[in-house]
This record gives structure tokens, C-alpha cells and sequence, in this order.
């Protein structure tokens, strides 16, 4: 699985995360709670968008080696269509083609990668520059308050402390 790329989807104001699992607004970053099984249909709908899935294609992919009705497959879709926000006769994401299947209708996109998401590449990026403005302000703080304060024999050996260890601390952190 290491090697394996990260599969993520984007739709509507949704992204679905294949690999770990996850369905999420993508307004809010809000976890969308989906059944295992629906999120396994889900995840087959999207990755065959555009195409029609038969049922029992579908029944296979989502409940292998598992002896299941057809009213199993009607469930897992009507609790999709809930989770995605469709009302009743709104086909924005599954579309029901009678006596065949079904067939996921909005635009997806997919976003590949090993583990990247440049949403969230650029926000810990963002976060990690905070972090190195911080620490530089803090050492830039302890180099002035050890030059106004040296007078005091035992303020200035605690400021070379600390100067030491934010200077470790900084170095070990790349």
C-alpha cells in the first residue's frame, strides 16, 4: 500500500479519499459519515464515472463472495443520494438507469499522488513558515534582552541556556 498512489476525487463539494477512506465537504473539511459498504459503492461509482454499472456488477465489486440481494444495493444508493445532498428526482450525482444500473453523473477529478493533497501541502507549508518566523523572532527577542540585560550575571548565563537550546531546537526541526 506504501507504494500505491493516493487516489482523490473531487465533485461537487465533495473529495473522496480512496485510499484512507474518506468522504469530505470540501467547504468545511466536514467528514461526510457513510456506511463502510456505501462508501465502497461510492468509491466504484466515482472511480467509473460516466460509465453505466450494472447491478450485479456492482453487487461483486462492493459485497464480493457474499450472497446478497439486489434491495442491499437500492439501500447503500438511497443512503449515498442522502449523504450527497440529492432530493428525490435530483440526479446531480447518481443517475438510476432502470433494469441496468446506475451511473455517477457529475464531473469528477482526480487528483493523484503519493499522500499529496495541494490543498493541504500548501497549508502546511503556510503553517511551517509561521513556525520558523516564530522561533526567529523568539531568538531575535533572547539576543536583545541579553544585550540590555547583562548586568545581571545570573539573567545572562539563563539567556545563554536558552539561547542554546532554541538554537538546537531550530537546527534538529529541518
Amino acid at each position: 500500500m506504501g507504494s500505491e498512489p493516493h487516489r482523490i476525487y473531487l465533485f461537487g463539494e465533495f473529495r473522496l479519499d480512496a485510499n484512507r477512506r474518506l468522504l469530505n465537504r470540501t467547504n468545511s473539511g466536514e467528514v461526510v459519515e457513510l456506511t463502510p459498504k456505501a462508501l465502497e459503492l461510492l468509491i466504484c461509482l466515482v472511480q467509473h464515472a460516466g460509465t453505466v454499472l450494472e447491478k450485479q456488477t456492482l453487487l461483486d465489486s462492493v459485497w464480493p463472495h457474499v450472497i446478497v440481494e439486489e434491495n442491499n444495493l437500492t439501500r447503500a444508493i438511497s443512503a449515498l443520494r442522502s449523504a450527497l445532498g440529492e432530493e428525490p428526482k435530483d440526479h446531480r450525482y447518481i443517475a438510476t438507469i432502470p433494469g441496468r444500473g446506475y451511473r455517477f453523473v457529475a464531473n469528477v477529478a482526480e487528483v493523484s499522488g503519493h499522500g499529496t493533497d495541494p490543498q493541504l501541502q500548501s497549508r502546511l507549508k503556510w503553517k511551517h513558515g509561521i513556525v520558523i518566523a516564530g522561533m526567529g523572532l523568539i531568538v531575535v527577542m533572547i539576543l536583545l534582552s541579553e544585550f540590555f540585560d547583562t548586568e545581571n550575571p545570573k539573567t545572562a548565563v539563563e539567556l545563554k541556556i536558552t539561547r542554546s537550546m532554541l538554537l538546537s531546537a531550530s537546527n534538529g526541526s529541518d
